[in-house]
């Protein structure tokens, strides 16, 4: 099934990983791996997804790099990037 057909559809997908997974997420990272939350204190050890899930999860992220795999790389390391600037600003506040 196609699921991810253009540049929106893969800045959205770009959007969930990133909201979803957060800092853990890497784009050669099997969604397999990601099944149970190790990247959030808070959630650490919840199942994030079903197998099922994982399996259509890793078809979006192959049909986004093969799409423009720049792109999707881009937009992943810009939330990296923006999130450490948060966390820069937080830490230098009084």
């Amino acid at each position: 099934m196609k699921y991810i057909k253009n540049n929106h559809d893969l800045l959205k997908f770009a959007q969930w990983c990133d909201k979803t997974i957060g800092m853990g997420f890497h784009w050669d990272t099997d969604f397999n791996d990601y099944i149970w939350n190790s990247s959030s204190a808070a959630q650490k050890g919840k199942k994030m997804f079903t197998k099922k899930q994982s399996k259509i999860l890793n078809q979006k992220l192959e049909q986004c790099l093969k799409l423009n795999w720049r792109y999707f790389e881009e937009i992943i390391v810009s939330f990296m990037d923006d999130r450490n600037i948060e966390r820069k600003k937080e830490k230098s506040l009084p």
